[in-house]
């Protein structure tokens, strides 16, 4: 039996495509924080799911954010953010 997707399965496969363009972070890219860390350090940090960060730097999997204290950046894994696209006029 051939294998059928609805629209929706469709919607949710190009969300996750979408997600992992992540890989295409650079220095200086906005993200949008998706939720919040869990880490034994990150999961204090004073960090909003919503609010968007600039990224200081890259290692691995994880990202280098600012947070919302000034002069405060914070270490957590990738997979909790997502690139804002900046929409140029």
């Amino acid at each position: 039996m051939p294998h059928v997707t609805t629209p929706d399965v469709h919607k949710k496969l190009k969300q996750v495509k979408d997600r992992k363009s992540n890989a295409a972070l650079h220095e200086g890219d906005h993200v949008r924080l998706l939720s919040k860390p869990t880490g034994y350090t990150s999961s204090e940090l004073p960090l909003t799911i919503g609010n968007t960060y600039i990224v200081r730097y890259l290692d691995g999997s994880n990202v280098c954010t600012s947070t919302d204290q000034p002069g405060l950046d914070g270490h957590y894994s990738r997979s909790r953010v997502e690139k804002v696209i900046s929409k140029k006029t």
